[in-house]
């Protein structure tokens, strides 16, 4: 997950190219959140298209920033919150 959280952070125009390849998968119309891979199930969203059109908006808009670090003492307090 911190992976594809740089990747967005540090090179936006690289996500926006996965997420127009996305949308093609789409639907139209009725069927516009409907999300189908070839050889793979079709899966019905909850947004659809407009949600992963809305997705490349922001990231053709959005400057690039520096990557985050790992910090294990973060992740320790948030499992603990996780756990309650």
């Amino acid at each position: 997950m911190l992976i594809w959280h740089n990747k967005a952070r540090t090179d936006p125009s690289s996500i926006v190219t996965e997420l127009e390849i996305m949308l093609t998968r789409f639907g139209t119309g009725a069927d516009a959140k409907k999300y189908s891979v070839p050889g793979k199930t079709t899966i019905l969203t909850q947004e659809g298209a407009p949600a992963v059109q809305e997705a490349i908006d922001f990231f053709k808009a959005f400057t690039a920033i520096d990557a985050v670090k790992w910090d294990q003492l973060l992740a320790y307090a948030a499992e603990d919150l996780a756990v309650k």
